[in-house]
């Protein structure tokens, strides 16, 4: 059990790592939730079309889609979109119920 815990906390790690290198350094994680190899995401970007491109790009993600609308706000001047991404993560096993919500809050 303990060996399945360890493994499931590194898959989680290893998702973290490639969803930070597919995103443009401008963009970020919002929260993140993860249950059998699908995934849904919130990130904040300047350009979600532009942060979802990204995650289209990266090798260990497929199905990458937006769900629902994108909605925009100015803070300090600056346009920020928020939006909601579904993926389905192609890596080492898969994360345990126990292991989502990693970031954010349960909805």
């Amino acid at each position: 059990a303990l060996r399945a815990f360890k493994g499931s906390r590194n898959s989680a790690i290893s998702l973290l790592g490639v969803l930070t290198d597919a995103l443009p350094d401008s963009a970020y994680l919002t929260a993140l939730h993860l249950r059998d190899g699908e995934g849904t995401i919130e990130i904040d970007a300047p350009d979600a079309s532009d942060a979802i491109a990204a995650l289209n790009d990266a090798d260990s993600l497929a199905n990458v889609a937006l769900a629902g609308a994108v909605t925009s706000e100015v803070m300090a001047g600056q346009r920020r979109d928020h939006a909601t991404v579904h993926f389905r993560w192609k890596g080492h096993g898969s994360v345990t119920p126990s292991d989502a919500p990693l970031l954010g809050a349960t909805r």
